[in-house]
């Protein structure tokens, strides 16, 4: 998994691209790490460019949202429409657990 960071106003977004399996959770905890230090009080997780996703990922995302909890920040994803990441998306019911924009 790729990612990058980039805070405007009041919102900071991780744009995450390629592919996030368990093999990205030394990563995944060192984007949350410095994600924590971003001064936006809205994270943003943008997974559109996500090619493939399994369960550990989705895990993945569940921690970034335990953290954003525990900071005290607010949280949303911006997910892809169609494609496997987007079957994933849906049938996992995810936006139940994090808000879709």
């Amino acid at each position: 998994m790729d990612h990058k960071i980039t805070t405007s106003g009041n919102k900071t977004t991780i744009a995450m691209s390629g592919r996030l399996t368990f093999d990205d959770q030394g990563t995944f905890r060192v984007m949350l790490k410095d994600l924590a230090e971003e001064s936006g009080a809205e994270w943003l997780l943008d997974i559109t460019p996500l090619e493939f996703l399994d369960s550990a990922g989705l895990g993945l995302l569940l921690r970034a949202k335990a953290i954003a909890e525990k900071e005290g920040k607010s949280i949303a994803m911006k997910a892809p429409t169609s494609g496997h990441v987007a079957d994933i998306m849906k049938i996992s019911q995810f936006h139940a657990l994090i808000p879709f924009v």
